[in-house]
């Protein structure tokens, strides 16, 4: 089945309930901006595990998007997506590699 969704609007909530865990192979490009400390959707990077402390001064859509197909995928799932270089290489986001 191929799902094609905002899973950073509102409404994704439903959906990553519903999914959880259970995607085999997920191809994304997430967008790209700001979050602010406040916002709804940082609760989705707890839920993925990511600890509070490991977040990097300046949270983006593309962190909490990854942590959202993390969940969604199944054990043994596939996952490609587009992340910026910071992501992967940054300082900033040394202690979310970790985890």
């Amino acid at each position: 089945e191929l799902l094609n969704t905002n899973l950073l609007s509102r409404s994704a909530a439903k959906v990553l309930a519903d999914l959880s865990e259970q995607v085999d192979v997920a191809v994304c490009n997430p967008p790209y901006f700001r979050i602010s400390r406040n916002d709804h959707r940082l609760k989705w990077l707890k839920q993925a595990g990511f600890d509070e402390c490991s977040w990097p001064r300046i949270l983006t859509s593309e962190l909490v998007f990854l942590a959202q197909n993390l969940a969604l995928l199944r054990i043994g799932g596939e996952l490609a997506i587009i992340l910026p270089d910071g992501i992967i290489t940054g300082r900033d986001h040394r202690e979310v590699r970790r985890e």
